[in-house]
């Protein structure tokens, strides 16, 4: 959504189906992230320390999401800080596991 106007020579999702749509979907996707977050951890695949640090990062994309339309830029930071977090425990699961 940042740089639709560089998007001159590609079908891209929101110039085709505008920027508004393309916004739903990304909260609609992150909605769906956060709330498949907890299964590792109640179908016991991930320990009790999984926790913490996936509400960190369901945090981090909820606060993404909300007001998405608003400093895009900011939003899309945040976004990729909760998937460094997200990532750091797939890492740690991963060693530890």
């Amino acid at each position: 959504m940042e740089d639709i106007k560089g998007d001159r020579d590609r079908q891209t999702f929101p110039k085709r189906y505008g920027v508004g749509a393309t916004q739903a979907l990304v909260a609609s996707c992150i909605a769906l992230a956060v709330g498949l977050s907890s299964l590792p951890y109640l179908l016991h695949l991930l320990n009790l320390f999984y926790v913490p640090v996936v509400v960190v990062s369901d945090a981090l994309f909820v606060f993404s999401a909300v007001g998405i339309s608003r400093d895009t830029h900011r939003k899309q930071q945040i976004s990729k800080l909760a998937m460094i977090v997200g990532a750091r425990v797939l890492r740690s699961w991963w060693y530890l596991g």
